[in-house]
């Protein structure tokens, strides 16, 4: 499938590469979640659009992630890159993350 423009966007301004595939993830999940094969280092990545939490109001997975890579030995894909889309409707905000099989 094609991924939406956005996502497209997402990649070529964070990681400045583009997507050469994309498949979109299905079941279980809360956030759109896409599996990218992207030109270049680092070959795939998960991009990942939603909104902010219910309870807390912000996007805390970017922050876990970040966090169990720093303070664990816990095997934990990295947050390559996240940030919030201007305008538009839900979904606002968005996190590339480095593909973990498993």
């Amino acid at each position: 499938m094609s991924p939406p423009a956005v996502v497209e966007q997402i990649v070529e301004t964070a990681l400045d590469t583009s997507v050469l595939s994309c498949d979109e993830a299905t079941g279980g999940r809360v956030a759109q979640t896409y599996l990218l094969d992207v030109v270049g280092d680092p070959g795939r990545v998960v991009c990942k659009l939603g909104g902010p939490s219910v309870r807390t109001g912000d996007v805390i997975e970017p922050l876990v992630v970040r966090l169990v890579t720093e303070t664990t030995t816990l095997p934990c894909p990295a947050c390559l890159a996240s940030g919030r889309l201007r305008g538009g409707d839900t979904p606002s905000h968005w996190a590339l993350y480095e593909f973990c099989a498993g």
